[in-house]
This record gives C-alpha cells, structure tokens and sequence, in this order.
C-alpha cells in the first residue's frame, strides 16, 4: 500500500511507498561514510522522520528519495557539501 499519493505538476498520479531494508537506524547528529569509503559526514536528516506537507512529500518522489535516506553535510576543504545517500550505504563512525 503507497505509503501517500498525490499528482505531478504534469497531472500524472505518483505514489511514495516505503522502502524496507534492514539496516542501522541513524539519528540526527551521527558521524558516518560511505561503506565505500569517503570523508566523514554529519547526519542532518532522516528522510520520513520529520512532519512533511504534501509538497515536501512530492520534492522527495520526484528527486528520487525513499523514506528512511540520510541526509548528510561534510566540508570539502572550505566547502560545505550536503547529499542524501540510502542508509544501506553508511557505517556508523562515531
């Protein structure tokens, strides 16, 4: 069962569903990086965790994310760097 539904701008109907995967839940403030290695990242969202409007819910469909993706910040030099990765892919590092 879709976990929401909604239309598309283009009128076209979509649905979220739920992605399950056993994997470590993990919490606002982690350190984690890609099991394939990269720099060490701070966990600033968990994707579904958070009350969302019908628009947030559609943002998320339409750039491809699941309920349960993290969203991570690091800095590349001076650079502040954000990406959302499957939680499938982090280890915990802290």
């Amino acid at each position: 069962m879709p976990r929401w539904e909604g239309r598309n701008p283009a009128g076209r109907s979509i649905q979220i569903t739920e992605r399950k995967v056993a994997v470590r839940e993990f919490e606002t403030g982690d350190v984690v990086r890609l099991k394939s290695g990269s720099p060490q990242m701070t966990v600033t969202r968990i994707i579904g965790r958070e009350p969302t409007t019908d628009q947030d819910q559609l943002s998320i469909l339409l750039e491809g994310f699941s309920k349960g993706d993290v969203v991570c910040e690091w800095f590349d030099g001076k650079k502040l760097s954000k990406e959302t990765f499957p939680a499938s892919s982090l280890e915990d590092v802290s």
